[in-house]
C-alpha cells in the first residue's frame, strides 16, 4: 500500500468498532501535524467519540492547544483508565519504565511508518496496525463512525466531550498560575517570560521550540492554534534548532520565526556561523536563549539514577556552564540584534525590541537569565 492509497476498509471499520463500543478512548500523537490537514482531521474524530488527545515528544503542533479535547502532554496521567487508544504517527507514545497501561485496553495504531523501520526493538503492544497516509487514514475512520454512529453512542460521546472541557479550563489555569510570578533579577520565571512572548506574536508566527527542561514553559504559555506554527525537539541531536530556524524562514519568508533554545544546546548550535548565515542570506530569525547556567537536564538524570548518591552529596554533577558567555555578543558579532535581559520589569521591552528587529529584517538574539538550575 503506497502512503497516499486508502487501508482496507474491514481492517479499518474494525479499529471503529472497538472505538465505539470504548467508555475511555485517547489518541496519542507526536508527528501528524507535519501534514497540516492532519489537526482538523484529529479535532474532528475527537469531538465525534469525546475521545481526548495527547501529545509526546511533539514534533508538531497536531491538535489546536484552545481545543477542549487537547489533553497535554502526558499520556500516562490516562493510559491506566483508557479502554481504547490510538497511536498516530509517534515513535514513542510514552516511557514504559514509569507508565501504567491498562492491561484490558485495546491498542491501535495509523502510523506512515507502523513497523518503525529504524528502530531495532519497539516494544508497544497492539491490536491493530495500519501503515498509510494518517490523514487518508483518520478520514476513512471519520467517515466509517458518521455512517455507523448510533443515539447511544453520540450520547456518551457528548458527556464525555463535556468532561473533558472542565478538565481543559483547569489545565488552562494551572499553566496561567505558573506564569504569575515574574521572577526576580537574575532568575527570571520562564513561563512569564513565554507568556509575555505569546502575547505578543501573531498566530501565523513559528515557533520552535529546543528550550529542553524548559519546553513545557514554551508549550503551556505560547499558545499554538494555526497548523504549522509549532516544531518541537523530534529526538536526539542538541543544537539542532538554530540551523531548523533558518531553514523555516527560508520556507516560509513571510512569518516570523522565533526559536526557544537552552544554554546548555546553544553551544552546540554553531551559532557564530548561524548568525553569520542569517545576515548574509537576509533569513532573520529570533533566538530566545533560556540561561539556567547549565545543563539541568544532566543534573536531572544524575539525581534520577542516584537520587542519594555522591554528585548530590558533593553538588558535583559535572553540569554547570557559569554565566561567563555574553551569548548577545555573538549575535551581535554578525550583526543581529542582541539583548541582554536580567530583570523580570524589563521582559515586555525587551520582546518588543527583538521584535521590531526582526520586523524591519534583522535577526535578534534574547539571552535571558532565568531560574538557575
Amino acid at each position: 500500500m503506497t502512503s497516499q492509497a486508502a487501508a482496507d476498509p474491514i481492517a479499518v471499520r474494525a479499529i471503529a468498532e472497538q472505538l465505539m463500543r470504548s467508555d475511555n478512548p485517547m489518541l496519542v500523537t507526536a508527528y501528524a501535524g507535519r501534514n497540516r490537514e492532519a489537526p482538523a482531521l484529529i479535532e474532528k474524530l475527537a469531538v465525534l467519540c469525546g475521545m481526548r488527545v495527547c501529545e509526546f515528544n511533539t514534533i508538531y503542533m497536531n491538535i489546536r492547544r484552545d481545543s477542549p479535547y487537547f489533553a497535554g502532554y502526558n499520556p500516562a496521567a490516562f493510559t491506566e483508565q483508557a479502554d481504547f487508544g490510538l497511536m498516530v504517527d509517534v515513535d514513542v507514545p510514552w516511557i514504559p519504565k514509569t507508565t501504567r497501561v491498562n492491561p484490558n485496553a485495546y491498542w491501535a495504531q495509523l502510523d506512515v511508518d507502523a513497523i518503525k523501520r529504524d528502530i531495532p526493538m519497539w516494544g508497544f503492544p497492539l491490536n491493530a496496525r495500519i501503515e498509510g497516509d494518517s490523514v487518508r487514514l483518520i478520514a476513512q475512520l471519520i467517515e466509517i463512525i458518521e455512517s455507523s454512529a448510533t443515539p447511544e453512542f453520540k450520547t456518551k460521546a457528548a458527556a464525555r466531550g463535556l468532561a473533558l472541557k472542565t478538565a481543559h479550563a483547569q489545565n488552562r489555569q494551572k499553566a496561567a498560575s505558573l506564569a504569575q510570578a515574574k521572577g526576580v533579577v537574575n532568575a527570571i520565571n520562564p513561563h512569564y517570560l513565554c507568556a509575555v512572548m505569546g502575547q505578543k506574536i501573531d498566530l501565523h508566527d513559528v515557533v520552535l521550540n529546543e528550550a529542553i527542561r524548559n519546553t513545557m514553559a514554551v508549550f503551556e504559555q505560547i499558545p499554538r492554534e494555526v497548523p504549522g506554527s509549532l516544531m518541537g525537539l523530534s529526538g536526539g541531536g542538541l543544537g539542532f534548532s538554530a540551523g531548523t530556524a533558518l531553514g523555516i524562514k527560508l520556507a516560509q519568508a513571510d512569518n516570523r520565526v522565533i526559536h526557544f533554545v537552552g544554554d546548555g544546546s546553544f553551544y552546540f548550535s554553531n551559532p557564530s556561523s548561524v548568525y553569520s548565515v542569517a545576515n548574509q542570506y537576509g533569513l532573520p530569525i529570533l533566538t530566545v536563549l533560556l540561561d539556567n547556567g547549565g545543563w539541568s537536564a544532566v543534573k536531572e538524570s544524575t539525581l534520577r539514577m542516584y537520587p542519594q548518591g555522591e554528585a548530590k552529596s558533593t553538588n558535583q554533577f559535572a553540569s554547570d556552564l557559569g554565566y561567563a558567555t555574553d551569548f548577545a555578543a555573538i549575535a551581535e558579532a554578525a550583526g543581529a540584534h542582541g539583548e541582554r535581559l536580567t530583570d523580570p520589569e524589563q521582559v515586555e521591552a525587551a520582546i518588543e525590541r527583538c521584535l521590531a528587529a526582526l520586523d524591519a529584517g534583522r535577526s535578534a538574539l534574547l539571552h535571558v537569565r532565568i531560574t538557575p538550575l
